[in-house]
């Protein structure tokens, strides 16, 4: 499996007309960093690794389905302690929908302290 997202030999890479996937790095906190200091999750999605940009404040529904919603998720919680009926929670929430899911997650991810 393919999981780098430079281009090698045998995987050239984007067309030219698509822009080229950005260099991630992951810093001293475990967090994967774009070399603009932007911040993504890496999520396995159909058995590849991609990473998808931890975004927000948004002006407008993000475009990612509930897959990729409840891996942003998953990743905003880790770390935190969570009892039985926060994880109960976290399931429910995982059945809305995918924008929904995420902004929450942003939301979560953005919090002070974190």
């Amino acid at each position: 499996m393919h999981t780098s997202n430079t281009p090698d030999d045998d995987h050239p890479g984007p067309p030219a007309f698509l822009p080229t996937a950005p260099q991630i790095h992951t810093d001293d906190h475990g967090r994967h960093r774009d070399t603009e200091g932007r911040e993504y999750v890496a999520v396995t999605l159909g058995g590849e690794l991609t990473y998808v940009p931890v975004a927000g404040p948004f002006d407008r529904a993000p475009l990612v389905d509930v897959e990729v919603g409840r891996a942003l998720l998953a990743e905003a919680v880790v770390g935190l302690p969570l009892g039985e009926y926060d994880r109960r929670i976290l399931v429910w929430v995982g059945t809305w929908d995918g924008p929904t899911i995420a902004v929450l997650a942003s939301l979560l991810a953005r919090a002070p302290g974190r």
